[in-house]
């Protein structure tokens, strides 16, 4: 209601809000700024205001928000640590309370939800938090970044708490954090990652036929990186259903997944023959165009050898190919 939304607006402008002002004291701390939040969302997240003389409503369940792996009290023990007091956590109940602490965690980067930093070696799976960076960026990095050899002669260069990868043309292939903390959730893709050795070629198929088939089986989103590596992402179901694929191919035979993609592996003959479309009167002149131009457009885009027969010369082959008939 509008007292409601009034009543929030008061909460925002108290004192407990309320940012410093130009020259009245220091600049908040990052650890000031993630417990304001935390109190704010426990606020919102429990407080209602009731007209006078209407009963209260019954509130809706307090919204779940997703909580990183990382156990919460020992997040709770850094966040202490580091100055945030256990009271911002503890209004609203301990679905509400989990949110905030899960959320200031995520701000302040103490949570690296599995996250790895480097690119596996084995068959294992790895979760990387990718980057998207400025060309500008990625041409520092590769001038000023600790260089390290790759598979297959790419490079990898250290920069600024990220490594970026570089093909052996030199192309940007991709980046990803190799520093956690203080990386908020969020901030970029998470795909999963494997080496694949040398199976490229039993990944991708003939004429990238298999690549094209897991992609459009399990709907997840697919990249092969140039050191040997296979990047999933998407949703959990679709980066399942990939992953059973992909190890399959890479590790086992490959019969579990060529069965599976059956249908999608099929490679249908291309047709050939001839075609007549009988064409009214009124619309000749349109297909065919000045000249011939929309016949031979036509012809163009389609790739078809495409004539027009006039109706007496159809009807004139048409009764040559047809059977004599006995005269009696």
């Amino acid at each position: 209601t509008a007292f409601a939304c009034a009543t929030r607006r008061t909460l925002l402008k108290g004192d407990h809000m309320a940012p410093k002002k130009k020259g009245g004291g220091s600049k908040e701390t990052p650890e000031q700024l993630a417990a304001r939040r935390a109190k704010a969302m426990a606020m919102f997240s429990t407080t209602s205001t009731v007209a006078p003389g209407k009963p209260a409503a019954k509130a809706p369940p307090a919204a779940k928000l997703p909580t990183p792996a990382a156990a919460v009290e020992p997040v709770e023990e850094k966040l202490a640590s580091m100055g945030v007091r256990e009271e911002v956590f503890t209004d609203g109940g301990e679905d509400v309370r989990k949110g905030a602490v899960a959320y200031a965690a995520s701000t302040l980067g103490l949570v690296d939800g599995g996250l790895a930093t480097a690119l596996p070696t084995g068959t294992e799976w790895v979760k990387i938090m990718t980057l998207e960076p400025t060309p500008v960026l990625v041409k520092k990095a590769k001038k000023e970044g600790e260089p390290e050899a790759a598979q297959n002669g790419s490079k990898i260069c250290h920069f600024k708490g990220a490594a970026y990868l570089f093909d052996e043309r030199g192309s940007s292939a991709a980046t990803w954090r190799t520093k956690l903390e203080g990386a908020a959730e969020g901030l970029g893709e998470q795909p999963l990652v494997r080496s694949i050795g040398k199976k490229k070629a039993a990944l991708t198929g003939k004429d990238n036929l298999m690549w094209d088939a897991i992609a459009a089986h399990s709907g997840a989103t697919l990249s092969l990186l140039p050191t040997g590596h296979v990047t999933v992402l998407g949703g959990e179901e679709a980066t399942a259903s990939a992953r059973r694929l992909i190890d399959d191919l890479v590790d086992g035979d490959g019969d579990g997944a060529r069965e599976t993609l059956a249908a999608r592996l099929v490679v249908a003959e291309p047709w050939g023959g001839v075609l007549e479309l009988p064409c009214p009167d009124e619309w000749v002149g349109a297909i065919i165009g000045k000249g011939g131009a929309g016949i031979k457009q036509i012809a163009s885009e389609s790739g078809a050898v495409i004539d027009y027969v006039e109706p007496e010369e159809a009807a004139a082959a048409a009764k040559e190919a047809a059977p004599a008939q006995r005269v009696r």
